[in-house]
């Protein structure tokens, strides 16, 4: 991404926070954040996790995972939905 990690930072704990996803863990010096997706009727909910890497002061990578909580034996693309739904609103705000 062109953008600097500290922007990177505060633009994914706005949008998980916009898409209703409660954060469970933030660290802006490591770059983690960790978020919960409540249970639905397709799934127990899902965890979040985000890691945010600088590559240099305006460019940073993003890994993002969505895990299936619980018994989920199949996700029935939540975890991909949960994805495309930050990726979305991410590159949004990030315009």
């Amino acid at each position: 991404m062109d953008v600097s990690s500290d922007d990177a930072f505060s633009a994914c704990l706005e949008t998980l926070q916009n898409l209703g996803y409660k954060i469970t863990a933030s660290d802006q010096t490591y770059g983690y954040i960790e978020a919960k997706v409540r249970i639905s009727m397709l799934s127990w909910g899902e965890t979040i996790n985000i890691q945010i890497s600088s590559l240099s002061p305006t460019s940073c990578s993003l890994t993002m995972q969505s895990q299936s909580t619980w018994f989920t034996l199949v996700d029935w693309g939540k975890n991909d939905e949960n994805l495309e739904a930050i990726h979305w609103r991410l590159s949004r705000l990030l315009q």
